[in-house]
C-alpha cells in the first residue's frame, strides 16, 4: 500500500512538473511571437488536463488579442459534454462562450450562480466577466437577485462602473447604497 502511494505521488508531481515545462515553453513562443506554437502546447495541455485554468486563461489572452473566434468555438466542443465543478474554470468557459457569439453563455451563467450563490467571490467574478463583455443588464438581473439577501451587494463595483461610463446619476445611486450599508467606506467614495 505504501508502495502504491508513494507511486501516485511521484506520477502525480511529475506530471505537475511536466505541465509547468510546457507552460513555461509556451510562454516563451508568445514573447516570441509564435502564436501557433503556444496554442498547441496550451491545447495539448488542455487535452490531458482539462482543468488546468492556466492555458486557459493564456488561451483566451490569444484569442483576445487575435479576434479568433472559430479557434475558440473548437475549444469550446472539447468542454461540451463534461463535467465541471471548478467555478473558476466555468466561468472563464462562459467568457469564451459569450466572444463566440454562443447564446449557451447565459445558461452557464445561471448555472454558475444558482450552484454558488452562497459564495460571494465566486458571484463577483462572474458578474465582473458579464460586465466587462458589455452585458451589464443580464449582470443587473444577478445583482437585483443577490441583493435580496446582501443588501448594497455589489454597489460599490456597480457604482465604478457607472462612473466609467459617464453615467453619474446611476453611479451616485448605487454609491448612496454602498454608503447605507457600509458607511464606514465613506472615505473610498
Amino acid at each position: 500500500m505504501k508502495m502504491f502511494f508513494v507511486l501516485f505521488i511521484s506520477i502525480f508531481f511529475c506530471q505537475s512538473n511536466n505541465i509547468n515545462k510546457e507552460i513555461k515553453q509556451a510562454r516563451a513562443f508568445e514573447r516570441a511571437n509564435m502564436l501557433n506554437e503556444a496554442m498547441q502546447i496550451y491545447t495539448d495541455i488542455i487535452n490531458t488536463n482539462p482543468n488546468n485554468i492556466q492555458a486557459i486563461k493564456r488561451i483566451k489572452s490569444i484569442f483576445r488579442s487575435n479576434q479568433d473566434t472559430t479557434s475558440i468555438k473548437n475549444i469550446l466542443i472539447k468542454y461540451q459534454n463534461k463535467t465541471i465543478k471548478d467555478p473558476i474554470l466555468l466561468i472563464e468557459l462562459m467568457e469564451l462562450n459569450i466572444w463566440a457569439n454562443n447564446p449557451s453563455w447565459s445558461q452557464i451563467g445561471s448555472e454558475i450562480y444558482t450552484s454558488y450563490n452562497d459564495n460571494q467571490k465566486i458571484i463577483s467574478l462572474l458578474l465582473g466577466k458579464i460586465i466587462n463583455n458589455g452585458l451589464i443588464d443580464y449582470a443587473i438581473k444577478y445583482i437585483e437577485r443577490h441583493r435580496v439577501k446582501i443588501d448594497g451587494f455589489y454597489s460599490l463595483e456597480l457604482g465604478n462602473y457607472y462612473t466609467s461610463r459617464m453615467q453619474y446619476e446611476n453611479a451616485m445611486d448605487e454609491y448612496l447604497l454602498h454608503l447605507k450599508y457600509n458607511p464606514q467606506n465613506y472615505k473610498i467614495i
